[in-house]
């Protein structure tokens, strides 16, 4: 192998134009740095999508927004996406441990057929990842519909950029918190425009995840605050303790607080 080659190629990958995208069921966020490894965005850009068609999936017109962007902007040419998916176009199940499986195809089986216990089949054209550090406990899995994925890699090769990653916003919000997860108990709660979602690890296991749109009323503004009576009744529905502590991740911040029922407290506040 060709060494200088090698070192060449990658820094010069990551090196290009870096485009952080939210893509939404009803258009895209697209934030743009000057590279790979920056910090601060220098621009920020929102992209409204056209009414939904009849028939039409439910991501069409968020990734017919961006396809649009990006076709008037020949200079990003080149440029790496990270493309965030949101809750609404993302499922997710847990995929219990089971020792005799071995092979990687053996544990999708069984992941598959968890979502299709979970949403029917439904399932069967949706692109199915599971969490690879879980070794032999409980693993998150999540699914994204197989059209948006085939639909996303076309995109970036007509308008010749790169994809380096394609991830569930309720998966990266996980990742970007496991170092405040240093309980065995605790719930992960997330809020966002149109979502909410949850998991609850209990012994240092998951022991569930769930994801659910807001009420249709309140999807155009948070300004409804409704999000916190939401996520507690999900809570109390899923018999969660009451003295489990919770990180509750919302506007890209995130908040200890010493159980689900603190959430209260924020709606008494939301009303004043």
């Amino acid at each position: 192998m060709d060494v200088r080659h090698w070192t060449k190629s990658i820094v010069s990958a990551f090196l290009r134009r870096r485009l952080r995208i939210v893509l939404r069921e009803g258009g895209a966020e697209v934030a743009g740095y000057a590279h790979f490894w920056a910090r601060q965005a220098y621009a920020q850009e929102l992209l409204p999508g056209r009414a939904m068609q009849s028939g039409e999936a439910s991501w069409a017109a968020g990734l017919g927004a961006l396809a649009e962007w990006l076709g008037t902007r020949e200079r990003l040419q080149g440029a790496v996406l990270d493309i965030i998916v949101d809750d609404s176009l993302v499922r997710y199940t847990l995929v219990p441990w089971q020792r005799e499986l071995r092979r990687r195809t053996e544990r999708m089986a069984l992941a598959r057929a968890c979502f299709e216990n979970a949403y029917g089949d439904a399932m069967q054209p949706w692109d199915i990842r599971i969490d690879a550090v879980a070794g032999n406990r409980p693993a998150i899995a999540c699914a994204i519909e197989h059209a948006l994925v085939t639909a996303v890699k076309r995109l970036c090769a007509e308008n010749k950029v790169k994809l380096h990653a394609l991830q569930p916003a309720f998966v990266l919000k996980l990742n970007s918190t496991r170092e405040a997860m240093s309980t065995d108990d605790i719930v992960v709660l997330a809020v966002d425009e149109r979502t909410i979602a949850g998991a609850c690890q209990m012994a240092g296991c998951w022991s569930s995840v769930w994801s659910r749109r807001l009420p249709t009323t309140h999807a155009d503004s948070m300004s409804s605050d409704c999000w916190p009576t939401q996520l507690h009744r999900e809570c109390l529905l899923r018999g969660y303790s009451e003295s489990i502590p919770v990180v509750l991740l919302r506007n890209d911040a995130v908040e200890v607080l010493p159980s689900f029922q603190s959430l209260l407290d924020i709606e008494r506040g939301n009303a004043h």
